[in-house]
C-alpha cells in the first residue's frame, strides 16, 4: 500500500501494480541491501519507493477523505503475547508439551541414510520447528 503520485494504490501483492495504468514506482534504495543479504525484502519495506506492505496481524486505514501522502494509520489486530499471555508465568506446561510432541515427530520423520537438511518457509510450523 502507498502513495503513487496523487493515487493510493493497495493490493495483495505487488504486481498489482503493474497493472494499473501508471508508470512503476522508483526502485527503494533502502531494499537493495536486505535484498542482496536475504534474498527477500522484509516487511514493512518493499522493493518500490513510497510502498510498504502491512506487518503480519495489522490492518491500515485511511479515511476517504485523506490528502494525498497521508500516512495510512497501521493497527494491530492480533499479537502472539496479547493471546497467549506472558508463556513463562501461564503456558509452562503447553510450551513444554508442544516442544516434547515436535521433538518426537522429528525424531521419526528426520530419520536418514545420508545427510538431509531442511527447507522452511518462515510460515507458523516452520517458525515452531
Amino acid at each position: 500500500y502507498g502513495w503513487h503520485g496523487s493515487f493510493f494504490v493497495f493490493g495483495s501483492e505487488l504486481r498489482v501494480l503493474k497493472e494499473l495504468p501508471l508508470p512503476l514506482p522508483s526502485l527503494n534504495p533502502a531494499a537493495m541491501a536486505p535484498l542482496i543479504d536475504h534474498m527477500y525484502v522484509p516487511a514493512p519495506l518493499t522493493i518500490y519507493r513510497g510502498i510498504s506492505k502491512l506487518m503480519p496481524g495489522t490492518f491500515a486505514s485511511l479515511s476517504l477523505d485523506a490528502s494525498v501522502g497521508t500516512i495510512p494509520k497501521v493497527t494491530p489486530y492480533w499479537q502472539a503475547r496479547t493471546f497467549f499471555g506472558t508463556c513463562e508465568e501461564t503456558h509452562t506446561g503447553t510450551i513444554q508439551g508442544l516442544e516434547d510432541c515436535l521433538r518426537q515427530v522429528m525424531g521419526q520423520t528426520l530419520l536418514s541414510d545420508a545427510p538431509l537438511g531442511a527447507f522452511l518457509s518462515g510460515g507458523i510450523d516452520s517458525s515452531l520447528i
